[in-house]
C-alpha cells in the first residue's frame, strides 16, 4: 500500500507540457471556429442585402404605379409605402451593408430612374446593384461598388 501512495505522491497535477498541448489544441479549435463563424456571418449578410434590394425594387415599383415616379430616397419609401424603418436616412446601414439610393424625376425626354447600391460596411464581401431598368440584381466580387454591367446574381 505504501508503494502505491509513494507513486501517486509525484502525480499531483498536470505538468507544463501537458497544459501547453491542451492550450495549443484549444487555440487551433478557436481559430477554425472563428474563421467559420465570420464566413457564415458574411454569407448571411450578403443574402440579406440581396433580399433587401429585391424588397426595395418591389417597393419602388409599387410607388411608381401609385405616384407615377420613383421615390427619391428611403425616407419617402418608409413614409408612403410603409417600408422597413431600418432604411431611414440618406445612407441606410442594415445587416453590415450600406445602402445608397439615387433617383431622378421623369422629364419630357427621359423616364423616371432610380438606382440602389449595397456595399459591405467593412469592404470585405460582395457589392450589389439594382436600378429601374434591370430585372436582376448585379453583383461585384471586386472591392468596388457594383455597376449595371456587372454579372447578374
Amino acid at each position: 500500500m505504501n508503494k502505491i501512495l509513494l507513486k501517486r505522491k509525484g502525480e499531483l497535477g498536470f505538468n507544463l507540457i501537458e497544459l501547453m498541448i491542451v492550450m495549443a489544441i484549444i487555440g487551433i479549435l478557436l481559430a477554425v471556429g472563428i474563421t467559420g463563424y465570420r464566413v457564415a456571418i458574411r454569407s448571411a449578410n450578403e443574402t440579406a442585402a440581396a433580399q433587401s434590394l429585391a424588397n426595395i425594387r418591389t417597393a419602388q415599383l409599387n410607388f411608381n404605379s401609385k405616384y407615377k415616379r420613383f421615390a427619391q430616397n428611403f425616407d419617402e419609401l418608409v413614409e408612403k409605402m410603409e417600408f422597413d424603418d431600418k432604411f431611414k436616412g440618406d445612407k441606410a446601414l442594415v445587416n453590415g451593408y450600406e445602402f445608397t439610393m439615387v433617383a431622378t424625376e421623369p422629364a419630357p425626354n427621359s423616364p423616371a430612374f432610380y438606382s440602389v447600391n449595397a456595399d459591405p460596411q467593412d469592404q470585405a464581401g460582395r457589392h450589389f446593384y439594382i436600378d429601374s431598368t434591370l430585372t436582376t440584381i448585379r453583383v461585384s466580387d471586386e472591392e468596388r461598388p457594383a455597376r449595371k454591367d456587372d454579372k447578374a446574381l
